[in-house]
């Protein structure tokens, strides 16, 4: 499967897991069932990735652990919402 055709399927994964999770009922629910099925089974092909993948690992991981912020980072922004308020 070329590079075009991955990207085509990982922003329609995205598109339908984030319709999913709005509306999964009958028929709809069984195809998003089988795009997950193909696209664990491109994951398990050796050197295949799908785009994205990584972007959402991450978002799933800082929401559990958060941020790691500088705390000289930390008092620059406080410092500017201070004078963004006033």
């Amino acid at each position: 499967m070329g590079q075009g055709h991955i990207s085509k399927l990982a922003a329609a994964l995205e598109q339908w897991s984030e319709w999913r999770d709005a509306s999964a009922s009958g028929a709809a629910s069984a195809a998003l069932d089988r795009i997950d099925d193909l696209a664990q089974a491109i994951e398990t092909q050796p050197g295949a990735r799908l785009p994205g993948a990584r972007r959402h690992s991450l978002r799933r991981e800082t929401a559990v652990t958060g941020i790691q912020i500088d705390d000289d980072l930390m008092t620059q922004i406080h410092a500017a919402s201070e004078t963004v308020t006033e």
